[in-house]
């Protein structure tokens, strides 16, 4: 009998352990029982009210009724598995097979493969006897009991589990717990095609879960949240266990603050502390199940809050400093700081950084603003300038404040000129001037400046000069010899004894001017031109851009024959002079030209066209005689060459041709044609002059008659 107690026992404390897996949206009327209160009590005695949770009778079951709830059939098994493994598993069919015996209860000591006390399936007085089994111990699968005749086989069938119960593998222990309540579940996993009903999760929707999204709301730096408790749990069963996870919504690590159920009324509350400011927070709210495990969470039953803005966290003096450095000829000091941390800033948006400075060159402090994610700040200095810098941080809620100032004074070196301008320019000259160093903190002694002339458009040459004026009154200077139409950069440095300050700089251009120099051209000739070549001036002589060149050529010695002087322009750096004179020496200039004016001529050239054939001898006189004819001519002018030779060819008028040309070379003006003449006899002659060329064109036919006396006759051109 106390064995059987501590059965009852051990049936209370399991079905005590188990309530928390128990829906109950509502109290079942007597008689009802389970999920949505869909099955009726069947205990042995008639009336009797079964548990409204569990539906266990205090009676027993009715009839053969076996199982949880007394809802499985005597003649059946549930076993859902014992087609794939052997067995072991617990049944409660009472009809035994071929044998009128029945079945020895589980716990006699006699049976020889005693039990233990789980293995029996219904733990209660009038029904711990006469069940069948199958043996993990005994081959074969089909259900079997002992008997005062030994072993015997129970006719008993396989069968589902009743609707709305499942798990074979447990004798149909679990409520099905559907979304949709009319839905029958999977008998066998408890799956449930609309889903697990509100608050349940899980495989066969057995976990308990919230069952709905929990609130929250925030400050910069903490989270309240809060969720109604559980409707999976009955009222009044203490020890639910919830567990509030939050995360970062972009991180990956989930943080955990356990709540007792016990400390809840109907609404349960945490306080999480210690959050970033302006971060997005994932939260929710998980079961411990009976298990100790953390019941499953689903996607709609996690909230996203974000922490709001807070206050910038403040500078302090130590966590920025100062420090003189150079770069490229420029003296800055520089201010550095770590980069600043989102827990410093305590807000995403419109952040930025701020720094208030004052130095010995402003009447005022002044505030710039830098990049967030900025680590330094440069500002050009002087020397002998004292800085006092302060710095806050600026988001879209307020501002930290400005911090405590650092100071530092930059070293004592010489400092820069100030309002370097240019003054008067000229071709050849420029001024500049120039107001002292303002702080006089360093005395000056004078002034280094240079004046450095760059390369340009045509590749001059660079140039430069320098000079020291040991005054510190001055504040001007006037370059000269400079070069027109040239870039310089004026440069000048402040000087304190051995010490020069940093360099102040300014570019000018001197104004361009007429060329200065005389070109060089180099000539080709031919019979009748002349072709005369010259290089571009040379950058120092340009004073500007050259626009063309005038050029003149005019012959060289006086003549009688050839006169006057040719002058023109052209823009290119040749050109081609024709019909010119043969043989004839000519001198021929040129210079350049510039929008300020015209460079000075180049020295003659001389150059002499080639020899031609003579021109046409146009003017003779004949005299004549009985037997000889006198002809003369005068010389061609200008005569394209050294005549070496005249041709003379004559004939009587009505003869059809000329004789042989007379060859004359010692002739100079005149011949006499004597030889076969006949007296009283018509003739006609033509002349020609000759050069090593050739000879050029016969001269028009004259007429001339012999006679008998010696009168001179002059006849005209036919």
């Amino acid at each position: 009998m106390e064995r059987w107690m501590w059965f009852h026992f051990l049936i209370i404390l399991r079905i005590f352990a188990c309530i928390s897996e128990i829906y109950v949206p509502y109290q079942c009327a007597d008689g009802y029982f389970g999920w949505h209160c869909k099955f009726q009590c069947q205990c042995a005695t008639d009336g009797e009210v079964c548990n409204k949770t569990t539906g266990s009778c205090l009676s027993g079951c009715t009839g053969d009724n076996w199982g949880p709830g007394c809802l499985l059939d005597s003649s059946c098994y549930y076993d859902c598995c014992d087609d794939e493994r052997n067995g072991g598993f617990k049944y409660a069919g009472k009809i035994s097979g071929d044998s009128t015996s029945t079945c020895y209860l589980w716990t006699n000591a006699s049976i020889k493969y005693k039990l233990k006390d789980d293995d029996v399936p219904e733990m209660n007085i009038t029904l711990a006897w006469n069940y069948c089994r199958n043996s993990e111990i005994l081959p074969g699968k089909t259900p079997w009991c002992n008997s005062i005749g030994g072993f015997i086989y129970c006719d008993i069938r396989k069968c589902e589990c009743p609707d709305y119960r499942f798990d074979g593998q447990n004798n149909c222990d679990k409520d099905c717990r559907c979304r949709d309540s009319s839905e029958v579940c999977n008998k066998e996993t408890g799956a449930c095609s609309s889903g697990c009903s509100v608050g349940w999760g899980g495989t066969g929707c057995q976990d308990c879960t919230l069952g709905e999204k929990p609130s929250a709301t925030s400050t910069a730096t903490s989270l309240t949240v809060s969720w109604n408790t559980t409707t999976c749990n009955q009222s009044g069963v203490p020890g639910i266990q919830y567990v509030l996870e939050y995360a970062e919504l972009l991180g990956d690590t989930w943080q955990s603050i356990d709540k007792s159920g016990e400390d809840c009324n109907t609404k349960c509350e945490v306080t999480v502390f210690n959050l970033l400011p302006d971060m997005v927070y994932l939260v929710r709210v998980r079961i411990r199940q009976d298990d100790n495990q953390l019941g499953p969470f689903l996607e709609d039953e996690t909230t996203r809050v974000k922490t709001m803005c807070d206050k910038p966290h403040r500078f302090n003096s130590s966590q920025f400093h100062i420090r003189e450095v150079s770069e490229s000829n420029r003296r800055v000091i520089r201010v550095t700081w770590n980069k600043i941390t989102d827990q410093n800033w305590k807000c995403q948006d419109r952040r930025e950084i701020r720094i208030r400075y004052k130095n010995g060159t402003d009447a005022n402090e002044v505030t710039q603003t830098v990049a967030a994610n900025a680590t330094y700040r440069d500002f050009d200095t002087a020397a002998c300038t004292d800085w006092n810098i302060r710095i806050k941080l600026v988001n879209k809620k307020d501002n930290s404040g400005f911090s405590k100032g650092n100071t530092i004074t930059t070293s004592t070196v010489v400092a820069q000129v100030t309002s370097l301008t240019k003054g008067s320019i000229t071709p050849m000259s420029a001024t500049i001037h120039w107001s002292p160093p303002r702080f006089t903190g360093c005395n000056i002694t004078g002034y280094n400046i240079t004046a450095f002339r760059l390369q340009e458009e045509c590749s001059q040459l660079s140039d430069h000069q320098t000079f020291t004026l040991l005054s510190e009154i001055t504040t001007h200077y006037t370059f000269t010899k400079l070069y027109p139409n040239s870039q310089y950069d004026i440069s000048i440095k402040a000087v304190s004894g051995a010490l020069e300050g940093d360099p102040q700089s300014l570019q000018i251009k001197t104004l361009e001017a007429a060329p200065s120099c005389a070109l060089s051209p180099t000539a080709n000739h031919t019979k009748r031109s002349v072709t005369m070549r010259w290089a571009e001036l040379p950058c120092d002589c340009q004073n500007g851009r050259i626009i063309g060149y005038d050029y003149s050529i005019r012959p060289a010695n006086d003549s009688d024959c050839v006169y006057g002087t040719m002058d023109n322009y052209t823009s290119s750096l040749s050109v081609t002079i024709h019909k010119l004179v043969p043989f004839t020496s000519y001198a021929f200039r040129v210079r350049a030209k510039n929008n300020q004016g015209v460079g000075p001529w180049s020295s003659e050239i001389p150059v002499k066209t080639l020899e031609d054939v003579p021109p046409k001898i146009t003017d003779i006189r004949t005299n004549s005689n009985t037997t000889a004819i006198e002809i003369q001519w005068k010389v061609p002018c200008p005569p394209h060459g050294v005549i070496t030779r005249y041709e003379i060819k004559y004939k009587q008028k009505n003869a059809n041709t000329f004789s042989a040309p007379i060859n004359c070379d010692s002739c100079t003006d005149i011949y006499w044609i004597h030889k076969g003449l006949q007296a009283d006899t018509d003739y006609v002659v033509k002349v020609s002059a000759c050069t090593k060329s050739g000879c050029g064109a016969d001269s028009d036919e004259y007429f001339v008659r012999t006679t008998e006396g010696s009168k001179l006759i002059t006849f005209a051109i036919c």
